[in-house]
């Protein structure tokens, strides 16, 4: 049989050529007797040049260890590959958030109007992770009262009343109709299930722009698909930005959604709908 077929199956040892044809690296085999028969490899020395396969000693047969090649400072392998520190992104990025750095809402002038057209959002607002006070601005141009706080202060606020406070310490939404906000990626989690659990017992709304898969997986379980005051989701047809094009002119990686609990129980199952950026946005 050929060594070399469609179906990539081999009968007998590989030789060196078609070892290196298959794996991208360059391989000397060193054969010993024993009955083994002449073409039997007993060990071999293997200089990895695609930083595809496992390290020295990481090779579940002894008889076979692998001398990897010594590696740039530059290089990067997907075996030496961790997660990103910070909470920039669900799927895997290369590229590290720096923590307690600011990803604003930048395209905040279309995005409010989207959920607006949407949802009837009446009365008092608070947004609690304002940021410079991207979303306050519009909230406020849309002729609604909004009081804005966040952790940190930030240079060239948007609006000039956003106080310092921590969403945790929160006891109350009374006197708010509605949260609306873009919580901090890394803590997602803990500060919706806190803004929601208010705004269930005060009778207060609430909007999350999230991205549109963090509503899916079974860990929202409790959260989203059986808590009896979510009403629906706004999927924005257009990908929001987080970086002023100068500074990362790629086009933005992910689909986001305003998600949105009532502040009564839901009646019958969760509504979708779809807003994007109306032809008068800028």
């Amino acid at each position: 049989m050929s060594k070399t077929v469609a179906s990539r199956k081999f009968s007998g040892p590989l030789s060196r050529s078609a070892l290196t044809r298959c794996l991208g690296v360059s391989a000397t085999k060193i054969y010993s007797g024993g009955g083994r028969g002449p073409e039997q490899p007993d060990k071999t020395d293997v200089t990895d040049r695609t930083g595809l396969l496992p390290a020295a000693g990481s090779i579940a047969d002894p008889h076979r260890p692998v001398v990897a090649a010594p590696a740039r400072e530059s290089d990067m392998t997907a075996l030496q590959w961790t997660p990103p520190r910070g909470h920039a992104d669900i799927a895997p990025s290369r590229f590290e958030r720096i923590e307690g750095d600011g990803y604003l809402t930048l395209d905040a002038y279309w995005v409010i109007p989207a959920l607006l057209r949407s949802v009837a959002i009446k009365g008092r607002v608070l947004e609690p992770a304002a940021g410079r006070g991207h979303l306050s601005l519009e909230l406020r141009r849309a002729g609604l009262d909004v009081a804005s706080l966040d952790l940190h202060r930030y240079a060239d606020p948007l609006v000039r009343d956003i106080g310092i406070g921590d969403i945790r310490r929160l006891a109350t939404l009374a006197g708010f109709t509605w949260v609306v906000t873009n919580l901090p990626y890394g803590d997602l989690e803990e500060l919706a299930a806190h803004l929601i659990g208010l705004g269930v017992r005060d009778r207060c709304g609430v909007a999350l722009l999230v991205r549109s898969e963090w509503i899916v997986p079974k860990a929202r379980t409790r959260l989203v698909h059986e808590h009896p005051h979510f009403a629906g989701a706004v999927m924005l047809t257009r990908r929001p930005r987080w970086v002023e094009r100068g500074q990362d002119r790629a086009s933005p990686r992910h689909n986001f959604a305003w998600v949105v609990w009532a502040a009564a129980p839901r009646m019958g199952d969760p509504w979708l709908r779809f807003a994007g950026r109306a032809v008068a946005a800028r």
